[in-house]
């Protein structure tokens, strides 16, 4: 075999090679593969993995939450086979969806277009299902949206002359189309052939087919629109506002009709009188409703944009552009009912806040008057149509230009297919074409469907230890967290512990939180430590030391009163609280009789003195709470008793008189408080 011969085959069986493994390299989504469950608080994140490309090659990663209706980014350019995603925050459901896809920007090759209409072509319609396109000009083509050419699929069986209007109806089974010679054309959609022929006196310049296909309304230059049920060729409903009729529009459950002349009229199909607005000056030029049919804008030859009630008719907002004074000419609702976009004839778009009338978006790039806006099925983008020979593509989200689809003359008609990702546009300069709006994906994998939830019960216990020691010593109280549970998913950063302890068994020394706020209650303490971060895993939170100052075997506890928790919304902790006992024991004797410690060593005691012929009585409380104080005579007959105020029980000392007269000059003492005792014989020596 010669060299050559032999190379040559070299080179072909490595082709075959690539090509085979280009062939069969499949990008693959790993996961999410459907089924999943995630939660969506704090960081939570989900590692989308994929197969099947070169580890360099960028790959568009986005989610779905209604199973594929409207997919967002949420990345254009991941690589290395992998992407974290954090779904804190996003909203609860079962029909997420995440798709992987290796893309490429749509080029010039990929529009469509079709000519050998023979003059201007003043409309087209895609089909529900998007496999076929309706171009009118002098006649009513077919044609393959995928295909372009002078070659229609079909033409339709109607008479050569000017069509103004062409309509698929909903449940595709019809096609309707107006011409200047006053006709109605209603076409069987799956035979192509014609079915119904309504005549009018004069040119029939639109019309609109319900969401069933049995109602046709047509709007007709005699001044009347007109609505039909087919195939009967009578008109059930005609309305005349007496005016020449500048547009109509029929709701979007098809059974009322806008008629926009010298005012703004709403005819029923059922009959009776119309809902008449005419809140504008100098007509109405055209008016749209919004997706649920409860209100209609119309702009009006005031260069007003007015939004209205469609069955009361109040006015909700009025709107006018302070710059721009040049004039209103189309208008539509976004599907989402979000906005309302405006025309004008001044070469831009003003973009409405439907709900409040305020200013979105003025919207440039046009150099001439604006003849059709249209917001993509999912409301994410704006079509507009102009006299300056373009078509532009803007972004909703952002307000910005993205697209700008060149003609060579004026165009008329900007219409979205179902999918949101092509425009068909129509011309004056003969041609109606399709341009591809979205990146178009060479090859992409969508996982099965996953849900994003709330978290399941978060749960926790904090414990506080115990122990035993004697009088005067120390004892370090642990505040622990234990049985920790999906504290992670929870919605809370940090908790705030309220503690108690009795204050005539304990006294505190330290802390290993800084102490917010300390307060009496009775003969207990209540301390508001600072808040924490709340950890995710068990262990010691902070700590309290303490010194034993009541004996006698005392059983006590730091006990836990109330856990704040901290967090930025819904779903806190179920919380549970336990106290170990602490138990102080020994008894401190002074004097040969027993005495209780308060916090700072001083014996629970009351002293007795005369003074200018009375007795004064000095009591020291070894606690904070109510107290009592009594004296008896020695027959056990109470001569004295007095209660101490709130500010007497805080500084744990008060001081009383009592005249001698009154007692005699031998007597009792007694101090009762919440947990002691205290009784002592006196003998007041006069001076």
């Amino acid at each position: 075999m010669k060299f050559g011969t032999f190379l040559r085959l070299c080179v072909a069986t490595c082709v075959l090679i690539i090509s085979s493994v280009i062939a069969t390299a499949q990008l693959s989504l790993v996961y999410p593969a459907g089924g999943e469950i995630f939660y969506n608080t704090r960081d939570t994140t989900v590692r989308i993995v994929w197969t099947g490309v070169e580890d360099t090659t960028k790959v568009r990663v986005e989610y779905s939450s209604n199973s594929g209706f409207r997919w967002k980014v949420i990345s254009d350019t991941a690589t290395g086979f992998a992407l974290d995603w954090n779904i804190k925050g996003y909203e609860v459901g079962a029909a997420y969806l995440v798709r992987v896809s290796q893309v490429r920007p749509p080029l010039g090759s990929d529009n469509i277009q079709y000519v050998g209409h023979g003059g201007p072509v003043y409309d087209a319609y895609w089909n529900p299902s998007n496999t076929r396109v309706v171009s009118v000009s002098a006649n009513c083509h077919l044609w393959d949206p995928m295909v372009g050419g002078s070659v229609p699929l079909a033409i339709l069986p109607a008479p050569t002359t000017i069509y103004t209007s062409v309509v698929w109806s909903k449940d595709s089974t019809r096609i309707a189309a107006s011409n200047v010679d006053g006709k109605a054309l209603v076409f069987d959609a799956k035979t192509n052939t014609l079915q119904t022929t309504v005549n009018h006196n004069n040119s029939v310049v639109k019309l609109e087919l319900d969401p069933t296909g049995e109602y046709l309304m047509t709007q007709c230059d005699d001044f009347r629109a007109r609505v039909y049920r087919l195939p009967a060729t009578a008109a059930i409903g005609t309305y005349n506002p007496a005016a020449a009729i500048l547009n109509t529009a029929l709701s979007p459950d098809g059974f009322r009709t806008l008629v926009c002349a010298n005012e703004a009229k709403v005819y029923n199909r059922a009959g009776g009188l119309p809902l008449s607005f005419s809140a504008h000056l100098n007509g109405v030029l055209a008016g749209a409703w919004s997706a649920d049919g409860k209100w209609i804008c119309t702009i009006g030859g005031d260069i007003s944009i007015r939004l209205w009630d469609a069955v009361t008719g109040v006015e909700s907002w009025f709107g006018q552009d302070p710059i721009q004074n040049e004039g209103v000419r189309c208008v539509v609702f976004s599907p989402d009912g979000k906005y309302v976009a405006v025309g004008m004839t001044d070469s831009t778009i003003t973009v409405w806040n439907a709900a409040s009338g305020a200013l979105a978006y003025r919207l440039g790039g046009h150099k001439g008057a604006v003849r059709m806006v249209q917001f993509s099925p999912n409301s994410e983008f704006l079509a507009s149509a102009s006299d300056d020979d373009f078509a532009n593509i803007y972004n909703m989200e952002t307000g910005e230009q993205i697209r700008a689809f060149q003609h060579s003359n004026d165009v008329y008609k900007v219409r979205w297919d179902a999918a949101g990702g092509s425009v068909l546009t129509t011309s004056r300069d003969g041609t109606a074409r399709i341009w591809r709006i979205l990146d178009i994906p060479l090859q992409s994998d969508t996982s099965g469907s996953f849900s994003i939830s709330p978290p399941p019960a978060a749960s926790a216990k904090f414990t506080t230890s115990g122990g035993v020691l004697q009088i005067g010593q120390e004892i370090t109280v642990s505040l622990k967290l234990e049985g920790a549970s999906q504290l992670d998913l929870a919605r809370v950063d940090s908790v705030q512990f309220v503690l108690k302890y009795d204050a005539s068994m304990l006294h505190k020394i330290s802390s290993s939180t800084k102490v917010r706020s300390e307060r009496d209650s009775s003969t207990h303490k209540i301390l508001t430590m600072e808040a924490i971060k709340l950890p995710f895993v068990n262990g010691e939170l902070l700590n309290v030391r303490f010194q034993g100052t009541l004996g006698a075997d005392t059983i006590t506890s730091l006990r836990i009163v109330d856990v704040q928790q901290i967090g930025i919304g819904r779903g806190g902790i179920l919380v549970q609280t336990e106290s170990a006992p602490i138990t102080v024991q020994g008894i401190c004797r002074a004097g040969g009789n027993a005495r209780l410690y308060n916090p700072v060593g001083v014996a629970l005691q009351a002293f007795v003195s005369t003074e200018m012929g009375d007795g004064k009585i000095d009591v020291y409380l070894a606690e904070s709470g109510p107290t009592t104080l009594k004296v008896f005579d020695l027959q056990g007959r109470m001569r004295y008793s007095y209660t101490p105020n709130s500010s007497e029980i805080q500084a744990r000392f008060f001081e009383v008189s009592v005249p001698v007269s009154v007692i005699g000059n031998i007597g009792i003492i007694s101090v009762v408080t919440a947990t002691q005792v205290y009784a002592t014989p006196f003998v007041l020596v006069q001076q």
